[in-house]
């Protein structure tokens, strides 16, 4: 009989760095997108946050800058 193939796992998806690496720019950031989108779309940014287990933008902790920023890229894309 012969043997059965093996499979390699996927990768893991790499987290895009954010363009920020502290508070003041995490704000920044933020605010920006949120003129970019324009209210109705901005307002979006706090299920983002909620997703990331946030209430607050100054909550946000360094390790989720990437993920923050990866949620807000996708809203202005879509």
């Amino acid at each position: 009989m012969p043997t059965l193939p093996t499979f390699a796992a996927a990768p893991a998806p790499v987290a895009q760095a954010a363009p920020f690496a502290d508070g003041p720019g995490l704000i920044a950031y933020v605010m920006g997108a949120y003129k970019e989108m324009g209210p109705t779309k901005g307002a979006q940014i706090q299920g983002v946050l909620t997703t990331l287990g946030y209430q607050n933008i100054n909550d946000v902790k360094p390790e989720h800058y990437g993920s923050l920023y990866q949620g807000v890229e996708a809203l202005k894309r879509g």
